[in-house]
């Protein structure tokens, strides 16, 4: 038995007839012949007949109209053309099906980037993961002047960042917990401030929204409310999304360490509530500053220098080498 499937209207019949001139439109009151040709539609036939047709089907012909039939009482979900579709996606595993192709390759690029990472693996064996924002990625610096590439290189392995300037907690925790990270790997994370979160505002437009972004972009207080940077639920956000890093990486085997890297009168109210972590540290004491700054242009104007960043991959040092 051969099925022409389209649309309810001449085209259909003729391509039809022009295959077979016995074809017969087949409704819902048509009595099945399994040596017929047939051509039909959502419109010529009820769905659960439209079904059984073409389960006792040898061979199917799609043949979609360059314009199809709507109901203006559907939407775009229920139109013929997209029920169709979803009647014949339900043999396209066990009939041959002219005309018709469904992607069922689950690794095929979707047309976004939310699930961009932004680094991969760099070696089957233990290595080194950076997290962070404009700090970890080293704004103003050489490339191997990063406290990354220090303790990499001190501690002979290779190294991938997952790093991005002015990025936030919530932006490291996707990138972790997606990332390909393995048993007695070693992730450094330095913190970022808890005033920042992401906003994914269109196709390939993720924005890191902090205070200075709010300055820039006065408008977007319309979107979300300025208030959000630093209130209580921001705080929760970050807390949760350390603690499920943590409990992450302590139930695959990976080696997390953190370092509160920003100076302590301006974020106190978050760190505080990391200091219960063995495996965290701040890098500065209360008043402390940084000890040299970088050349070029932090969130906040200022970023630290390379004598700054070897002191950062000694503070991992220490925690990593503590027994």
């Amino acid at each position: 038995m051969i099925i022409f499937i389209g649309d309810s209207d001449n085209e259909l019949a003729e391509k039809a007839c022009a295959f077979d001139p016995q074809a017969m439109l087949f409704e819902n009151n048509t009595k099945i012949n399994l040596h017929a040709t047939y051509y039909t539609s959502i419109g010529d036939c009820e769905i659960g007949n439209l079904l059984q047709l073409l389960d006792l089907s040898d061979e199917i012909y799609y043949c979609p109209p360059k314009k199809w039939t709507k109901d203006n009482n559907f939407s775009d979900k229920f139109s013929t053309k997209n029920l169709t579709e979803r009647c014949l996606a339900l043999f396209l595993t066990r009939k041959n099906i002219h005309g018709f192709a469904q992607n069922t390759d689950p690794k095929t690029k979707i047309d976004d980037d939310y699930l961009d990472l932004a680094d991969s693996r760099k070696s089957e064996q233990p290595q080194l993961w950076v997290v962070g924002d404009s700090i970890s990625h080293g704004v103003g610096l050489q490339k191997t002047q990063r406290y990354g590439e220090l303790l990499a290189k001190r501690l002979g392995i290779a190294v991938s960042w997952l790093t991005r300037p002015n990025s936030s907690t919530q932006w490291a925790r996707d990138q972790i917990l997606r990332s390909d990270i393995r048993k007695d790997d070693i992730i450094a994370w330095g913190l970022a401030p808890y005033m920042r979160f992401p906003y994914y505002k269109s196709k390939y437009e993720l924005l890191d929204v902090h205070r200075e972004f709010y300055q820039q972009h006065p408008e977007f207080d319309k979107t979300v409310p300025e208030t959000k940077i630093d209130d209580e639920d921001q705080i929760y956000q970050c807390i949760t999304a350390i603690n499920q890093v943590n409990n992450f990486t302590e139930k695959i085997g990976a080696k997390l360490y953190m370092l509160g890297l920003d100076t302590l009168d301006t974020v106190s109210n978050f760190y505080k509530y990391c200091l219960h972590f063995p495996n965290y540290r701040n890098a500065l004491e209360k008043e402390q500053t940084w000890f040299d700054l970088a050349e070029g242009m932090h969130a906040r104007g200022t970023a630290p220098g390379p004598i700054q960043h070897q002191m950062f991959a000694y503070s991992f040092l220490s925690m990593i080498l503590q027994k």
